[in-house]
């Protein structure tokens, strides 16, 4: 039988990881959207 503290330690890097890919991909979004927005405003100020 596992100790209560090593499988509490365990589900805790679990989440740890889990955190960190979540935290990740939501940075790529983040800067995706924003090259994307300035690309949008460039072509409008060049469309002028």
């Amino acid at each position: 039988m596992i100790p209560q503290n090593t499988r509490s330690k365990e589900l805790l890097d679990d989440l740890r990881v889990i955190t960190q890919k979540i935290d990740f991909k939501s940075v790529i979004t983040l800067f995706r959207l924003q090259v994307h927005h300035a690309n949008r405003r460039h072509t409008i100020r060049s469309r002028k």
